[in-house]
């Protein structure tokens, strides 16, 4: 069954790195597209719902979830995807993308 409301979708990819204590990764763009493309494909999500960040700051990362909480109402659906690398801070129990 289909749930109420709009389908929006954040998707970020990150395949380069400034930092040289972080690898480039071969897959997370291809990934990050490839999702985009089945979600629009084989499910109900709208293009122009659909955010795609390539190789994103920090700024920009930011701006994207503020352009995505204007726009969703509680009715809708959001699904978040990530890929990249990532640290996880054993001290403070966070991890951070």
């Amino acid at each position: 069954a289909r749930l109420e409301g709009r389908y929006f979708a954040l998707l970020i990819g990150v395949s380069t790195y400034q930092d040289p204590a972080h690898r480039d990764l071969e897959f997370p763009l291809k990934d990050a597209r490839a999702l985009r493309d089945a979600l629009v494909k084989s499910y109900t999500f709208e293009p122009t719902d659909l955010t795609l960040l390539e190789n994103p700051g920090r700024a920009e990362v930011l701006a994207a979830f503020n352009r995505l909480a204007e726009r969703v109402t509680p009715k809708d659906n959001v699904l978040i995807f990530y890929a990249g690398h990532g640290y996880w801070n054993e001290t403070a129990e966070e991890g951070y993308w």
